[in-house]
């Protein structure tokens, strides 16, 4: 018995959620915002409000010596995008007290895991048991395949979202390529529909 093509797109997509997850759940959202100072030091700037640095203590003005035992600017999201995201260790001073915080998976907050993490993984979930409806339904309807496109896109777009805050690439490059492809696709189906 041979699959059709959206069974196939659903496990597709299916793949591609677990995989994002599993970087989602790799690093929480620090929520860091740094400047570089004319002497060449980081300072923090600015703090999330559901991110990990607010939890932890990390305030403005806070200088940033350290992340993973490198200086600051070497790290790829502070050089490209001005934030900090994605590290292990992050060495702090402020006034003269010194402290390096260590980041592990266990880190993420009640509202991180909330927010970034259930509440995506669910909402993919629920389009993943309603494309299948739709495709016992109405298995060669050309409304239902377009919808089940729809959902699946809306769902990998709210999974990707909380991966292109934490500037990881390939979230990212998922985040803008559903979220561009959703509206062309959305009329699609209303074309189909009507």
């Amino acid at each position: 018995m041979a699959m059709n093509r959206e069974v196939i797109v659903i496990i597709g997509a299916f793949v591609v959620a677990v995989y994002l997850t599993i970087l989602n759940v790799t690093y929480p959202l620090f929520g860091i915002d740094v400047v570089e100072k004319k002497n060449g030091d980081v300072v923090v700037s600015g703090v999330y409000e559901f991110g990990w640095a607010k939890q932890h203590g990390i305030r403005p003005n806070d200088r940033v010596l350290k992340i993973n035992g490198k200086h600051p600017l070497s790290h790829f999201t502070v050089e490209k995008y001005h934030v900090i995201e994605q590290a292990k260790t992050i060495t702090i001073q402020r006034w003269n007290q010194v402290q390096t915080l260590r980041v592990d998976m266990k880190s993420h907050g009640v509202a991180q895991w909330v927010y970034y993490i259930l509440l995506p993984t669910v909402f993919f979930l629920f389009t993943i048991r309603f494309s299948i409806f739709l495709l016992q339904l109405r298995p060669h309807g050309k409304s239902a395949t377009v919808l089940i496109y729809l959902l699946l896109l809306m769902g990998l777009c709210y999974v990707s979202a909380s991966l292109s805050a934490k500037y990881e690439p390939i979230g990212r490059q998922v985040f803008n390529g559903t979220f561009l492809a959703l509206p062309t696709v959305f009329l699609h189906f209303v074309y189909e529909y009507l």
